[in-house]
């Protein structure tokens, strides 16, 4: 059995690979990497993950980087965790791995200019956060309109891609964007909270988060 290790931040988007984890029911190891006090740029992380970055995913020696990726690979190697749909070809390999790059590239960016936008800009925050709630906007009208008519983003089953989105709106939440105008979105959320998977990650984000010192907000 490889020997699978999450480099973390509680709360992060690295959550979303660790509820992949959780369903698919992995033994691995947890590393919190403080972001906010700098440890991704520290020189035994470097040596992890030369981008800095959370999440990076240890599979024995080999490094895996960006979230996309991540459930990808592991839906690959355990097909029987459904955490994407049956793969039947290679253009619906290409369409869902669309998705994922979509919430990673797009949705997951747009959300960042609320949530941190001086990242963006020192000198003009307030207009970079003000063009990401138009970005939002618009995001979050296409997936709410999508969950109208569909329990789930792929229609009667979760995925990762529900996952993944549920992050980023939470995110979109948390910077002070209003969800009240999406109810299929707020309904898609309670159903995303129930997940098994999601719910374990969480109690293990807890637990990681204490073990570090750490002191989540709810």
């Amino acid at each position: 059995m490889a020997k699978i290790c999450l480099y973390h931040y509680p709360g992060a988007c690295s959550q979303v690979t660790m509820v992949a984890l959780e369903i698919i029911g992995l033994e691995y190891d947890d590393c919190v990497i403080d972001i906010f006090s700098g440890a991704q740029k520290s020189p035994e992380y470097l040596k992890v993950n030369p981008r800095a970055k959370v999440p990076a995913l240890l599979v024995n020696e080999d490094l895996l980087t960006e979230n996309s990726a991540m459930i990808m690979y592991l839906h690959s190697i355990y097909p029987g965790a459904k955490l994407l749909p049956v793969i039947n070809s290679e253009l619906e390999r290409a369409r869902i791995n669309a998705d994922l790059q979509w919430c990673s590239g797009t949705v997951h960016p747009a959300v960042r200019m609320l949530r941190a936008p001086q990242r963006f800009s020192l000198s003009e925050p307030s207009g970079v956060y003000n063009k990401g709630v138009e970005y939002v906007r618009l995001i979050l009208a296409e997936l709410n309109m999508r969950l109208v008519a569909n329990s789930w983003w792929y229609g009667d089953v979760y995925s990762m891609v529900d996952v993944y989105l549920h992050w980023c709106y939470g995110m979109a939440l948390e910077a002070g964007f209003s969800l009240a105008d999406y109810p299929a979105i707020l309904r898609h959320a309670e159903r995303v909270k129930l997940l098994p998977g999601y719910q374990r990650a969480l109690a293990r984000e807890q637990q990681a988060a204490s073990k570090a010192g750490l002191e989540l907000v709810d």
